[in-house]
């Protein structure tokens, strides 16, 4: 039985998706043009957004705002119909204190969602981030 399993875990490692310890490991794997290597083999062939929003993130937490932008528009250029990646990008510029930005981000977020036919709890919850940013920021 455990052969079995170690056989079945070796032929479909190269299917498991990357995964990173911090920005520095990330980096040291060829950063975004390395995990891109990686998925031109397989199919499909896009970075799963899950993948881009944690290294993102982690980006945020160090402050490197270079690699937070291109890995967040690079986020949503893989994923155009996605309203999760544009609201991870809205999340970026927040932090950034882009307010402009922040505010177009999020309203494209809530029209890609309408667009796409996402489900009514993802599009409530594109209003009511809109909604709250709104609130915060009444001098947009």
């Amino acid at each position: 039985m455990r052969q079995g399993y170690l056989g079945l875990q070796s032929y479909y490692a190269s299917w498991a998706k990357p995964h990173f310890k911090n920005s520095s490991d990330f980096e040291n794997k060829g950063g975004l043009a390395g995990l891109i290597d990686v998925y031109t083999t397989r199919t499909p062939s896009i970075i799963p957004i899950s993948i881009l929003e944690h290294m993102a993130l982690l980006y945020v937490d160090e402050q490197n705002n270079e690699q937070v932008i291109k890995l967040s528009l690079y986020a949503v250029k893989q994923h155009p119909a996605s309203g999760r990646a544009l609201r991870n990008l809205a999340y970026v510029y927040e932090k950034l204190n882009m307010p402009t930005m922040v505010l177009k981000a999020y309203v494209r977020a809530l029209e890609v969602s309408i667009e796409n036919n996402h489900r009514q709890t993802s599009i409530e919850s594109h209003k009511n981030a809109l909604a709250q940013f709104k609130e915060k920021n009444t001098i947009l």
